[in-house]
């Protein structure tokens, strides 16, 4: 809408500011038919809406994947009680098998108490029966290793 065009509207409004101007919607229509595909452009709103969509999708997207990988990490915790508890990684394989064979949610369930460890052993071991001795001794070793006193440090 020109400068001149809105002049010659303002000069034709004969009511009094007080009252308010008298607006005739036809004549105010007319103006801005003339420039309305100058005025909206469908595509920059389209354009706009979807470049935020984007953008929103892309933050949500890298928020959810890095809150994933903080929860999606059993294994870490495993390695850190194992370095606590100076476990080698057969150890640690064998507690994972352990805790898979009795379907345990995780193998940390087995280092809590002595007797639930004692119990899942017994209940693992007498599905051998050929390597039944070997394993019995390699699990009292590391019942051994586990549960024993820790040696004060200076």
């Amino acid at each position: 809408m020109t400068e001149g065009v809105l002049l010659a509207w303002l000069a034709q409004a004969e009511a009094p500011l007080r009252r308010g101007p008298m607006i005739d919607v036809a004549e105010v229509s007319k103006y801005f038919a003339e420039d309305r595909e100058s005025l909206i452009n469908p595509w920059a709103g389209l354009i706009a809406i979807g470049s935020a969509v984007v953008v929103v999708s892309a933050l949500a997207g890298w928020r959810w994947w890095h809150r994933r990988a903080e929860r999606s990490r059993p294994g870490w915790l495993l390695g850190e009680v194992r370095g606590a508890l100076v476990l080698s990684r057969g150890d640690a394989r064998l507690l994972r098998r352990l805790a898979a064979a009795r379907e345990l949610p995780h193998p940390l369930a087995l280092v809590v108490s002595r007797s639930a460890y004692e119990h899942h052993v017994a209940g693992y071991l007498s599905d051998f029966r050929d390597d039944a001795e070997r394993l019995r001794s390699r699990f009292e070793s590391l019942g051994q290793q586990v549960f024993s006193d820790p040696k004060p440090t200076p």
